[in-house]
């Protein structure tokens, strides 16, 4: 059963959230984007895993067209047998519509395990508390393969206080739009 005042948060933040305009949430994405570019967190990193956005969360078409780049292998999530499992794509002609409507990597894409892995969020806070869509994918998969956890945010979306419960993964760093923070 989901927690009321989790869920009442998580309504407030993505109304705020979703009242982001486009071309604002495309300025926020790109000092993002370039935050993660001038940071060393992906020096020693060969897998890293990448949401592909929906809606009004950070884009991170132009993350994965870097990493894609640089040669490090680049894992996308998808859903399978209500698990989510992360599989290493080359480029967008590895993409298909998914479960919620969000790209995913075809069947034919190999399963791997990043080392370091871009977290989608509706909010956070500094102390490593994010909050997600309420279906606990992503906590149940970084609890069981602890990779190193890079939430991706929005300023306004950090809050002092997210009413946690023992299945929440932390984040190991919350990056927005003007800060990179190692909690």
């Amino acid at each position: 059963m989901r927690d009321p005042s989790r869920e009442s948060l998580r309504q407030v933040l993505l109304k705020r959230r979703d009242a982001t305009s486009h071309e604002m949430l495309k300025i926020v994405s790109e000092s993002i984007r370039n935050i993660l570019r001038g940071s060393s967190l992906f020096d020693d990193i060969t897998n890293v895993g990448v949401y592909h956005a929906i809606g009004s969360e950070v884009m991170t078409s132009g993350i994965i067209q870097d990493l894609l780049g640089s040669g490090r292998n680049v894992f996308l999530p998808a859903i399978q047998n209500n698990v989510i499992v992360f599989k290493n794509v080359h480029g967008i002609k590895d993409l298909i519509p998914g479960i919620f409507g969000i790209m995913e990597p075809r069947e034919t894409c190999m399963t791997g395990r990043p080392n370091i892995l871009l977290v989608p969020a509706v909010g956070a806070t500094l102390s490593g508390i994010r909050l997600g869509y309420g279906h606990g994918y992503y906590d149940r998969y970084i609890q069981k393969n602890c990779p190193v956890t890079i939430c991706v945010t929005m300023d306004k979306q950090v809050v002092k206080k997210i009413p946690s419960n023992p299945s929440d993964a932390p984040m190991n760093w919350i990056v927005t739009e003007s800060q990179l923070h190692r909690v």
